[in-house]
Formats: structure tokens, sequence, C-alpha cells
């Protein structure tokens, strides 16, 4: 069903001037085409659902299935050779984790500071 629905999107996207322009036979088989080729999108694992934060529900989508991009969408040989041995240390994850321990201990600091000024006078 949802291959219909995706052709039917993909004709209403198409200039008025130039859909009027073509046969039944040539809508129909636009129909099929731009409906095929999204059977094996699906994913073995495809949880989505709502979550109400403070701020606003947001949309979460997890998935999970067997790897499907080609090499060059997945990176560059060095990046995927260096993940590979070395998973967590990638530049995100090291910068990421710099940025917390800075912060974690400017916290300690200033709760340090406050300890002194307030309690022991």
């Amino acid at each position: 069903m949802m291959n219909e629905v995706r052709g039917e999107l993909f004709l209403r996207r198409l200039p008025p001037e130039i859909r009027d322009g073509l046969s039944p036979a040539q809508q129909a088989a636009i129909r099929v085409a731009a409906g095929q080729g999204h059977e094996r999108e699906r994913h073995r694992i495809d949880l989505e659902f709502g979550l109400p934060t403070p701020w606003g529900r947001y949309y979460v989508a997890i998935f999970a299935g067997p790897e499907r991009r080609s090499s060059g969408r997945r990176g560059s040989a060095q990046r995927r050779r260096d993940t590979h041995w070395r998973p967590l240390m990638t530049t995100g994850n090291g910068s990421t984790h710099i940025i917390r321990t800075t912060c974690l201990g400017l916290l300690l600091l200033a709760a340090l500071l406050l300890y002194e000024t307030v309690v022991q006078p």
C-alpha cells in the first residue's frame, strides 16, 4: 500500500503541465517505478515514540539493522580503521570527555570555595 502512496505523491509533485501531458499508461508506470525499491528499507529494530519533556514533546526514532550504506558514505578508510581499533577514542568522544571533565572540575572548585566561605568563615 505504501508503494502506491509513494507513487501518487511523486506524481503530485510534478508540475501540472507535465502531469497533464502524461498518458494513463505513463502515469501508471511512474506510480509503479516511484513505489519500487522501498521494500528493503525496513530495519530489524524500528522504535519510534513521542517523549514528553518540560520543553515540549520530542519525537525519538531508533533504527538498527545491517549496514547498507556504500563505503563512500561510511567515512574515510583512516577513520574506519581508527574507530575499529579504538571505537571510543574518536575526536567527538575525546572533546566531549574533556569538556565534561572541565565542567565537573569547575563545579567541584566552586563548591569547595562556597564551602570555605560559608561554612568555615
